[in-house]
């Protein structure tokens, strides 16, 4: 089983390049010793950055991850405003992860003789 680290150090690469980080930053939060603390200030950071400038950014990033349009709608109808950031950074994080879990259960059941 991976190791919060090892996760938060996946999600991140997973979402630095949907955030489109510079490859020099992107690499730095990678070999870090990351924490989920740590990689949840960051997302929020980048989805607060998007909800002010590029909004349709935002969104579309949101899309391609897969996350669930309706808990991302109930986000922004029912929460503080100065949650939503935070709140849109966890759906991110929970989707990514989730991502990575299944693509290892899959490549350890397809590994297996």
């Amino acid at each position: 089983m991976a190791s919060e680290p090892d996760l938060a150090r996946e999600a991140a690469a997973l979402l630095t390049r949907q955030f489109d980080i510079d490859e020099d930053a992107a690499y730095s939060l990678q070999t870090t010793g990351m924490t989920m603390e740590d990689l949840r200030r960051f997302v929020t950071e980048q989805v607060r950055k998007l909800l002010s400038d590029n909004p349709a950014l935002l969104m579309s990033i949101l899309y391609r991850i897969d996350v669930a349009e309706a808990d991302v709608q109930n986000i922004l109808d029912y929460s503080e405003p100065s949650q939503i950031p935070v709140e849109v950074a966890d759906l991110l994080i929970e989707r990514q992860i989730q991502k990575i879990r299944i693509r290892r259960a899959y490549r350890a059941r397809n590994s297996e003789p």
